[in-house]
This record gives structure tokens, sequence and C-alpha cells, in this order.
């Protein structure tokens, strides 16, 4: 299971309302292709990988790009059974470091793959998972996204 470019976009709009940022999409197309980017990965860490750097260096969204970028990485990661362990500053850090275009794929995933953390899910329909993984991504993440939405 993936997310899929409407899951982006409702992760995005939770955290604009959530932090009265400027809502707006700049290229949908951009939203789309990196989903479908991700999609063919075979690994967690590189999906992730995928959609973070994409949407954090290209920059799809009006606002929240940063935000947007890791909490859609994380909930990839989270529907793949795990989880980004690493404090709010050295987060923001990394961010920076991406959406100044100064890491490469191959930095983020690797970065990625050094905070897994494997996470038991309940089994459940996909669609319910999917819905309630973001809610959780966000909740767990609310700090450090306030922290990243000016990026």
């Amino acid at each position: 299971m993936h997310l899929e470019a409407d899951d982006v976009v409702e992760i995005h709009d939770r955290l604009i309302a959530l932090h009265r940022g400027q809502s707006g999409i700049r290229s949908r197309g951009m939203i789309d292709f990196a989903v479908a980017a991700a999609s063919r990965k075979k690994d967690p860490t590189f999906e992730a990988a995928a959609i973070l750097e994409f949407i954090a260096k290209n920059r799809p969204f009006t606002d929240g790009n940063g935000g947007t970028a890791f909490a859609s990485a994380a909930a990839e990661l989270r529907l793949g059974g795990y989880g980004v362990v690493a404090p709010d500053d050295e987060v923001v850090g990394f961010m920076s470091e991406v959406a100044a275009n100064r890491l490469t794929f191959t930095h983020i995933a690797a970065w990625l793959k050094d905070r897994l953390a494997k996470q038991d899910d309940p089994t459940e329909p996909e669609e319910d998972k999917k819905r309630r993984v973001i809610s959780e991504t966000l909740e767990a993440h609310m700090a450090l996204l306030k922290k990243l939405s000016g990026l």
C-alpha cells in the first residue's frame, strides 16, 4: 500500500489548516510524479525518500512543502510498518539541507534508513489503515511540522 497524490494533498491541506499557511497547489503533475516515482521503488526507505526529495526540492505547493514532504515520507514509512526516530532539531536541519538541494537521493535514503524503527500496525482494511496512519503521523510530529512550516 502506498500514498496516492490525493493523500499527499490531504496531508498538505491539514498542515496548512493547523499552521495557517497559504493554501494552494503550484503543480498537481509534480505531486502525481512524486507519488508515481515512490511507488516504483521496492524498498520502504526508497519510497519515502522519493516522496520527501521530490516535494522538498520541487515545491509543488504554494506553502508548506517541507512539512508536507516530511509528513508524507513518514506516512509512507508507517504504511510499510516503519517509523522515523530522530530529534526534531536534527530533522529540521536535515530538511533544510534537502530543501536547499544539498543532499542527493542516496543521502536522503541513507539518513532515513539510519533512523528507521519497526512498528507494529494492526491488521485492518487498507483505506482505514491509510486514514489512520495519516492522522497518527500528523499528530505524532505536530511540533516538528510546525518548525518545518517555513521550509
